[in-house]
């Protein structure tokens, strides 16, 4: 029983503005718990989903963007998180592509477009 991890699956909309991102780090904090993940590994999660929610914003000032969607998956294997909505890139390049290297070295995996950021986190093994 204790390989076995609990399944769940947890999404959260907001508004597509930087203070309502603290709502999808409370979230992930929790969903987190259920991997049993290390503080590190939850504060790179942390920072990981803030970049990708930053890199899907508008820019400051931009009106009728769309909410942002987060998804969260736990599985056996590990954490599944996606982000999508707002209005795509409302970020320079160089800003996005440094929030893209930022993703890239907090998760195991990671998949984008202008739209939509996906993330995976993998379970460490239990220690024997």
């Amino acid at each position: 029983m204790a390989d076995e991890r609990e399944s769940a699956d947890v999404t959260l909309r907001i508004p597509a503005q930087a203070e309502y991102v603290a709502l999808a780090r409370l979230a992930l904090s929790a969903v987190s718990r259920l991997l049993e993940l290390d503080a590190d590994d939850v504060a790179d999660l942390k920072l990981a989903v803030t970049e990708a929610a930053t890199c899907l914003m508008p820019e400051e000032g931009e009106a009728d963007a769309d909410p942002l969607s987060f998804f969260f998956h736990v599985g056996d294997d590990g954490l599944t998180m996606a982000v999508e909505g707002g209005t795509g890139p409302g970020r320079h390049d160089e800003e996005r592509e440094l929030g893209r290297a930022i993703i890239r070295a907090t998760v195991d995996e990671f998949a984008y477009d202008d739209r939509s950021m996906r993330l995976v986190k993998y379970a460490r093994a239990a220690a024997s």
